[in-house]
């Protein structure tokens, strides 16, 4: 989990958008990304792949005023289908 407090707030869109740029420089392809609404709130689901290092990562995103907040799974490509279901589970319980 990682919380990221921003100067002013941002729609989830845009922050979105300026993640989404910057995952190549570390790495990461993105192999695909949707906007859900879970309990009321916005949120972004990203999966990313890192062949090099034999990682895949699914990347929650929520927004509330001026921060943002990630949740991130992650495990080796070959047993990433595997974990993701607890990953899922944790992220629908997140309030």
């Amino acid at each position: 989990v990682r919380v990221d407090k921003l100067n002013s707030p941002m729609p989830i869109n845009d922050y979105v958008k300026r993640w989404t740029k910057e995952y190549p420089r570390f790495g990461f392809d993105v192999r695909g990304s949707k906007k859900f609404a879970m309990n009321g709130n916005d949120g972004y689901v990203i999966d990313l792949m890192n062949t090099t290092k034999k990682r895949q990562l699914r990347q929650v995103i929520f927004m509330k005023d001026k921060t943002a907040v990630l949740l991130t799974c992650r495990d080796h490509i070959a047993s990433f289908k595997d974990s993701l279901g607890e990953c899922n589970k944790m992220i629908k319980s997140f309030k």
